[in-house]
């Protein structure tokens, strides 16, 4: 980062984190100031750039979207590092107006790259071959990126795909549990697979049987799940719920934005009685499969990100 960071960077961050990445940020000075949208706000750094003196370390190094990059345009030390990157197979970004600092440190030439268009120039004369207003461009260890709020997730999607840790499948349900907890109230405990990277968890309840409410008819209650323990298990608690049959859909999402519906996993009845009067509970199970995710974490080896 460097002074003048953009106020898309805390988006950026934000989805990084979402991954289970460890960010480093690293500048040539200790403290970057924000831009005028970010009212100036410093940000203090972990590590200064001439303090690298292993670059494998870092699983990628990625320039934030900025105004003027002062400290690391131009920078024979920044240009090094890069340099070292690409020579040790780590990725490299960039969003935006870094593109400059690419085409500085010489690391364009045969590349298809990206960027903000006022540097076209500059990215050409490197080497490059420049596409204007595109998502993501890979080329090798060269990730280059433009318009760093439309395609932000695009651009965050492409450096997971490049390091291999992208996935595509959402959260699964495993199993649905339902625990009384007093007349009508009902604790539902949703265990989900895959579940590491979960951004957010729906419970839907379809009423089978009408429902009026002050002469208004409800269909169906939805209801944001928690896991505050961080077990996979997520929660929520109904009360007063009103005595009806009920089928149950979980709604998942994880970091990457893979969204899914489980329709029918759980079907339900509430009587309206002291308890839970469950003529019938069915929980049906869906795949049991598992699946690894890397999460990037600090180590001396490359698990980390910068």
């Amino acid at each position: 980062m460097d002074d003048g960071w953009g106020a898309n960077c805390p988006g950026i961050i934000s989805k990084f984190e979402s991954f289970g990445w460890n960010i480093t940020f690293g500048s040539t000075i200790t403290t970057v100031d924000g831009c005028g949208l970010m009212g100036g706000d410093p940000k203090t750094m972990d590590v200064l750039v001439n303090q690298i003196t292993n670059v494998s370390q870092f699983d990628c190094i990625s320039i934030l979207p900025g105004e003027d990059y002062p400290h690391l345009y131009q920078n024979s030390i920044v240009n090094s590092l890069l340099q070292n990157a690409i020579a040790n197979q780590v990725y490299v970004s960039s969003w935006c107006k870094a593109i400059k600092i690419f085409a500085d440190a010489d690391i364009n030439d045969g590349k298809n790259v990206t960027g903000n268009i006022i540097y076209m120039g500059l990215a050409e004369a490197a080497g490059a071959t420049f596409f204007t207003l595109v998502p993501p461009i890979t080329d090798g260890y060269v990730i280059t990126a433009v318009r760093s709020r439309y395609y932000q997730m695009e651009t965050c999607i492409a450096i997971a795909d490049a390091l291999g840790v992208y996935e595509t499948d959402p959260p699964e349900v495993e199993s649905v549990l339902f625990e009384t907890i007093g007349k009508n109230d009902y604790k539902i405990n949703v265990t989900l697979t895959d579940a590491t990277d979960t951004i957010s968890a729906k419970i839907i309840l379809n009423a089978l049987t009408e429902i009026k409410i002050n002469d208004n008819i409800i269909t169906k209650y939805t209801r944001t799940l928690t896991d505050e323990d961080e077990d996979n298990v997520f929660e929520f608690t109904f009360m007063d719920l009103p005595a009806a049959n009920y089928s149950i859909d979980i709604e998942t999402t994880d970091a990457f934005w893979n969204e899914i519906t489980h329709v029918g996993v759980s079907f339900f009845s509430n009587l309206g009685t002291d308890g839970f009067g469950i003529p019938t509970i069915f929980v049906f199970s869906l795949s049991m499969l598992s699946f690894s995710f890397i999460v990037i974490i600090i180590n001396r080896r490359r698990k980390r990100f910068t």
